[in-house]
C-alpha cells in the first residue's frame, strides 16, 4: 500500500485510444502555436533541433512517470509520487505547489492561444474572448468527464487531419536545393546553439503530456496503458512539432516568422483559402483540445491535493456528476489571474520553470523510493537506471538556469502565495480571514509587478 490507498471516489472510464488522442491532441496546443514566433526569433533555423532535443528529453521524463504512475496509479500524479518518498514538509509543498501552478498555466496558454488567433476573425478583444473560454472550460468539466473525454477523441481525430494537410500543403513546393540552416546576419553563437536557449521557452509544448498520470485513477488497465500513452504521445508530438516548426522556418521569411504573433497565420497569407482553412483549424482545434485535457488533469491534482490535505477540502468537494467541482471552480479562477497578464511568453517560462522543478524532484523520489521500498510493484521500470534520472537531474538544472528573470519572479510570487496557503492548516477562523486578506493583498501587487515587467 501506498501513502494514498484508500478506494478513490473518481471511477476508470477512460481507455487507450481515447487516452492516446487526448494526450497527443491535448499536449499539441497554445504553447506551440502561440510561441513559434518567439522561438524563431532565438533559435532561428534551427528551431526544428530546438523540438527534437526538447521531445528527447520529455521521453525520458515520461519513463519517469510510467514507472511512478504504474506503481502508485493514484489521482494527482507526482504530489503521490514525493508524499511516498519523502512524506510531508512545507518546501515540499511548495513544489507541489508550483507544480500545479506550471499545469494551470499550459492551460492558460491554451486559452491565450484561442484569444490570439479568435481576435482578428471574429473582431473582438482577444482578452474578452480568452475569458469566455475560461468559462466554457469551467462548465465541460463541470458537466462531467466523460464528455470531455468524447469531446476529446472528436478533435484529435480532426486535428490529426488538418496538421497533415499543411504539412503536405507546404511541402509541394519545396526544394532541398533551397534549404537554409544559418543566418547570414546573426552571431556565431545563435546559428550554433540557439536552439539550446530556445528549448527553456518551447519545451511548455510538451507538457500536457504528463497530466494522464494526473487523472490515473479514471485510467483502465493502468499498467499496461500509462507507459503505453506516455511514450507513443512524446514521440508523436515531436515528430509533429519538429515537421511543422521545419515547414515554418523553410516556407516563410525567418524575420516575418520571428516578429508574427500569430504564425500560423502566415498559410493563410501564401496558400489562400485552402492555407486559411486548414491553418486555423489546426490552430483552434489543437488550443481547445490542449485546454480540455489540461484543465482535466489540473483539477484532479488540486483533488488529491485537497484529499491529502494540503489544500482546503473546498478542493474535494465531488459533486453528484461525479466531478470535484470545487476544484474546477478555484482552478478557473486561477487560470484567469494568469491569462491577465496576456504574456504568452511570461506564462511558459512560469509552466516550464515549474516543470522543471518537479522533474528534479520526481527523479531524485524515483531513487528513493527504488531504495526505501525495492519491493513496490513496479510493472513498468524506466531504464537504464539510474542513467535517466541522473540525466533529468542534471538537464532540468540547466534549463533552469537559462530561464530569464522575470519568470523566476514571478515563481517566487507564486511560492509565497503557495506558502501562505501551507500556513492555513494552523490557523483558526479568525486568523484565516486575516490570511485571506493578506493573500488578496499580495495577489494585487504581484499583478501589478506582472503588469511593469510586462510594460518595460
Amino acid at each position: 500500500m501506498f501513502i494514498f490507498g484508500k478506494p478513490s471516489k473518481l471511477k476508470p472510464t477512460l481507455g487507450f485510444w481515447e487516452l492516446l488522442l487526448m494526450a497527443v491532441s491535448g499536449t499539441l496546443g497554445g504553447g506551440f502555436f502561440v510561441l513559434l514566433g518567439q522561438g524563431a526569433q532565438k533559435a532561428g533555423y534551427l528551431l526544428p533541433l530546438s523540438f527534437l532535443v526538447a521531445g528527447f528529453v520529455a521521453f525520458l521524463v515520461s519513463r519517469i512517470y510510467a514507472e511512478l504512475a504504474t506503481s502508485m496509479p493514484a489521482t494527482g500524479g507526482g504530489q503521490v509520487y514525493v508524499r511516498n518518498a519523502f512524506g510531508t514538509h512545507p518546501i515540499l509543498f511548495i513544489v507541489h505547489w508550483l507544480t500545479w501552478i506550471a499545469e494551470l498555466a499550459f492551460t492558460s496558454l491554451a486559452a491565450l492561444g484561442l484569444g490570439f488567433y479568435l481576435a482578428p476573425l471574429l473582431h473582438v478583444n482577444s482578452l474578452l474572448i480568452t475569458l469566455i473560454v475560461i468559462g466554457v472550460l469551467v462548465f465541460i468539466n463541470l458537466v462531467g468527464v466523460e464528455k470531455v473525454g468524447q469531446v476529446e477523441q472528436i478533435i484529435g481525430l480532426i486535428l490529426l487531419l488538418t496538421i497533415v494537410g499543411l504539412i503536405i500543403l507546404a511541402l509541394q513546393g519545396f526544394s532541398w536545393s533551397s534549404l537554409q540552416w544559418a543566418e547570414t546576419n546573426a552571431s556565431f553563437l545563435k546559428n550554433n546553439l540557439g536552439w539550446l536557449t530556445g528549448i527553456p521557452l518551447i519545451f511548455v509544448v510538451f507538457l500536457g503530456n504528463e497530466d494522464l498520470v494526473a487523472i490515473a485513477s479514471e485510467i483502465k488497465n493502468k499498467a499496461r496503458n500509462i507507459p503505453r500513452v506516455l511514450g507513443l504521445s512524446v514521440l508523436g508530438i515531436t515528430a509533429l512539432t519538429v515537421l511543422l516548426s521545419f515547414v515554418l522556418v523553410q516556407t516563410f521569411p525567418l524575420e516575418q516568422l520571428a516578429n508574427s504573433p500569430r504564425p500560423f497565420t502566415l498559410f493563410a497569407q501564401k496558400f489562400g483559402s485552402l492555407g486559411s482553412i486548414l491553418a486555423y483549424a489546426t490552430v483552434l482545434l489543437a488550443c481547445a483540445s490542449s485546454a480540455f485535457y489540461g484543465f482535466l488533469a489540473d483539477t484532479r491534482t488540486a483533488f488529491a491535493l485537497s484529499e491529502a490535505g494540503e489544500l482546503p477540502k473546498v478542493f474535494s468537494i465531488i459533486s453528484d456528476k461525479n466531478v470535484p467541482q470545487g476544484s474546477i471552480i478555484i482552478s478557473g479562477i486561477i487560470i484567469t489571474f494568469l491569462c491577465l497578464s496576456e504574456s504568452a511568453s511570461l506564462v511558459a517560462y512560469i509552466a516550464n520553470v515549474g516543470f522543471f522543478l518537479e522533474c528534479i524532484i520526481l527523479s531524485v523520489a524515483l531513487i528513493t523510493l527504488r531504495k526505501k521500498r525495492p519491493h513496490l510493484p513496479r510493472p513498468f521500470l524506466a531504464r537504464p537506471y539510474p542513467l535517466v534520472p541522473l540525466f533529468v537531474i542534471v538537464i532540468s538544472v540547466v534549463f533552469l538556469l537559462l530561464s530569464p528573470a522575470r519568470a523566476w519572479l514571478a515563481v517566487g510570487g507564486f511560492s509565497l502565495l503557495g506558502f501562505l496557503v501551507y500556513l492555513l492548516k494552523y490557523f483558526n477562523k479568525k486568523r484565516a480571514l486575516y490570511a485571506l486578506l493578506g493573500i488578496g493583498i499580495f495577489i494585487f501587487i504581484v499583478a501589478v509587478l506582472s503588469l511593469l515587467l510586462i510594460i518595460l
